[in-house]
């Protein structure tokens, strides 16, 4: 007790005769708020973050542009002892607005939606209510999630995958030099029931993450590939009349394997041939389906899976991916929110 007196003492002193940094009266004007030694500035009901709840409660107040004297919990943090926009322009020049926000998981509001079949993969990264609609046709789920997110500042990070009941998907987060980063772990089940699972989280719009997959083989490799004109096929079907095209794919495609369990598809110039209503006739594969901007994640052994948003934005792509022996094989698509919109399906083959 005595330490902690004497630097309470020393930045009173430091303060009266003006050498005290921001920093340290941060720390020490965080006063009011029972044991918290340094909080986060704007953090004025001591939860350890800045957002919309601290702003509420400052307002409400009514200390704002009054001239009345105001203390940390009433919007004073620039310490001049009164709550203006001086306070509001210190405090979000700081960066510190939902900086320190642990990860919500907005799960539950989505338990209901349509998920995606298939291997777990990357999260699909949401940063508009268009996206979110793309990802979740379910209105009601939607609404409850756009009513909890400040796309503004905030991203979804939406998991979506059918296993084994016993996978777990677990989030930690640290936050360094005010960048929040993600440590996802994610481990498969043994029961022998498939079941959807979903999982929604929203994060701080600079937010870092990586995936840690149990009994992940990793890979580092850059390899180049040239599909079979025979063995690729590309599938365009639905509408509101319902048609189904069919192209072949030729040219060259190149895969990365990262050594951190990343993938990702480089140099996809690769193009459809072929006729139909569709049109997509000397169109590349990358300006439909996106590979080149998608997020992959080696799985098992030489298994990947991607996961991302279309060309148009509009649809959710997942592909499955594996190499075995000089041989690269890709099938999946888009998902189109129902059956009257356009979509999209590869099963296509390429070699070294």
């Amino acid at each position: 007790m005595g330490k902690r007196f004497i630097d309470r003492f020393r930045q009173h002193v430091n303060r009266l005769t003006g050498f005290e940094s921001l920093e340290s009266r941060r720390v020490m004007d965080c006063y009011g708020l029972g044991s918290v030694e340094v909080c986060v500035l704007g953090d004025s009901n001591a939860d350890g973050q800045f957002d919309q709840q601290d702003l509420v409660r400052v307002f409400q107040a009514g200390k704002y542009q009054t001239g009345d004297p105001a203390d940390w919990t009433e919007g004073d943090w620039n310490q001049d002892s009164k709550f203006d926009s001086g306070d509001l322009v210190a405090v979000f020049q700081a960066g510190t607005y939902l900086q320190g926000k642990l990860i919500d998981d907005l799960s539950p509001l989505v338990a209901r939606s349509p998920g995606n079949s298939g291997s777990f993969g990357p999260p699909v990264t949401i940063t508009n209510t268009e996206q979110l609609i793309a990802a979740i046709h379910d209105t009601k789920a939607v609404d409850a999630v756009a009513e909890e997110v400040d796309f503004d500042h905030q991203s979804l990070l939406f998991f979506s995958w059918s296993g084994s009941g016993g996978d777990s998907l677990v989030g930690q987060q640290t936050v360094v030099d005010g960048v929040v980063d993600i440590k996802f772990q994610f481990e498969f089940g043994f029961t022998r029931d498939l079941r959807q699972h979903l999982g929604l989280f929203a994060v701080p719009r600079n937010t870092t993450w990586d995936i840690d997959v149990e009994r992940r083989v990793i890979q580092t490799d850059t390899t180049g590939y040239e599909f079979d004109l025979d063995q690729s096929r590309f599938i365009v079907s639905g509408g509101f009349a319902g048609f189904t095209d069919e192209y072949q794919i030729e040219g060259p495609i190149t895969l990365v394997r990262n050594s951190d369990g990343s993938a990702s598809f480089r140099q996809v110039e690769a193009v459809l041939r072929g006729s139909g209503r569709s049109s997509l006739d000397g169109k590349t594969l990358d300006s439909v389906l996106s590979l080149s901007e998608l997020t992959g994640l080696q799985t098992l052994g030489s298994s990947m899976v991607f996961a991302g948003f279309s060309a148009s934005q509009m649809t959710m792509v997942r592909l499955f991916v594996s190499v075995d022996n000089g041989t690269l094989t890709i099938r999946g698509g888009d998902l189109p929110p129902c059956c009257d919109f356009i979509q999209h399906e590869i099963n296509a083959v390429a070699s070294t």
